[in-house]
């Protein structure tokens, strides 16, 4: 990975935590600002009072999003930057060279490199290296 994208790595995990919270903060104070009108409208009403624990679920389901989010965009960066098999790059370009390895022939070199082309995903990166 380009050391020019830590930074902006950086920023995604410093604020994302942030904007979990602020959104639930946003969706807790919303609820809140409702369940005061249904009460004010009917004092006994129990969906009012499902309201509360309504807002400690969603409170509760954010946090987890948070988490999973954070483990897989932690994934992703590890898997973006180091030069090991789990790499996305090595992943990518392995199977499509060694199956290219395989093909024979009078001149196996341009098939080959259509086959990687055809391959990956994105063969931008692989143009420059043929």
């Amino acid at each position: 990975m380009k050391s020019e994208l830590d930074y902006a790595w950086d920023i995604l995990e410093e604020e994302t935590p942030e904007l979990f919270a602020d959104l639930a903060r946003s969706i807790s104070n919303d609820l809140t600002a409702f369940e005061c009108i249904i009460k004010d409208y009917d004092n006994t009403s129990t969906f009012a009072d499902g309201i509360d624990s309504r807002i400690r679920d969603i409170t509760y389901i954010l946090a987890t999003i948070s988490r999973a989010f954070g483990r897989g965009y932690k994934a992703i960066r590890r898997n973006a930057s180091e030069q090991n098999y789990s790499s996305y790059a090595l992943q990518g370009m392995l199977p499509a060279y060694r199956t290219a390895s395989q093909i024979s022939g009078q001149s196996p070199s341009l098939p080959s490199f259509h086959f990687v082309l055809s391959s990956t995903s994105s063969p931008a990166p692989f143009i420059l290296v043929a």
